[in-house]
Parts: structure tokens; sequence; C-alpha cells
């Protein structure tokens, strides 16, 4: 990481660090060059319930440790749909960009959209 900064610091003065939760991101903002960021992805996902027909789309940084969430019954509005199963995954670079595509596929259009895929993929 500190030869990541070195680099960086060599080719611009304007170096931003910036504590986001556990890692760091690092970004160069420098006109006209490339910045690189490291930094989490976010995913997009929709769960099913196995008992009923029904869909929860949500977004989060880390997976496994939501779908565990959802699972043993933390989220108060998925609680009673216990146990689930993944349907879809999509990955962003950024929250905002991940929120679009969950309010996307929260609309009627999504939904449709969401029932379909499922639909296709139970028949083979």
């Amino acid at each position: 990481m500190a030869e990541l900064v070195d680099a960086l610091v060599s080719k611009t003065s304007e170096v931003t660090l910036v504590p986001v939760r556990p890692r760091l991101r690092v970004q160069r903002e420098a006109q006209g060059l490339p910045f690189l960021i490291c930094k989490e992805m976010y995913t997009v996902y929709v769960i099913k319930s196995t008992t009923r027909d029904w869909f929860y789309v949500g977004q989060s940084n880390n997976l496994p440790r939501r779908l565990d969430h959802h699972d043993k019954g933390y989220n108060r509005s998925t609680k009673s749909y216990r146990p689930f199963e993944l349907v879809l995954t999509e990955e962003f670079p950024t929250r905002e960009l991940a929120r679009k595509r969950e309010k996307e596929l929260k609309s009627t259009m999504g939904k449709r959209y969401i029932r379909d895929l499922y639909r296709k993929t139970q028949q083979g």
C-alpha cells in the first residue's frame, strides 16, 4: 500500500486518503490522468422465499453477511418469508449506481423482469 501511495504522490501533488470502513480508498485526482480507486464493490441482489411466491430486492457491500442476516431473521421485512434462495446478483463500483439499479428492479417493469428471469431459470 505504501508503494502505491508513493507512486501516486510522485505523479501528482493531489492525493486524497479517505478512510472507508476498514479499508482505505486511495484516489488520484489529477486533470487528464486516470485515477485509481481501491475500494469495495456494491452488489444488488434478489432473493426469493422458498416457501412463498415472494421476492426481495436489496443491495449490500458484503453480500454473504447480508444473506446470512436474511436467513437468520434479523431483517424485519423478510423475517416471515424465510428461508431464501438467491436469484440474481449484479455488481457495481459505487453505491449510487447500485441504488439506482435497485430502484429499477423494485419498479413494476423490474418486478416483471425478475419474475420472467426466475421462470426461465426454473424451466431449464
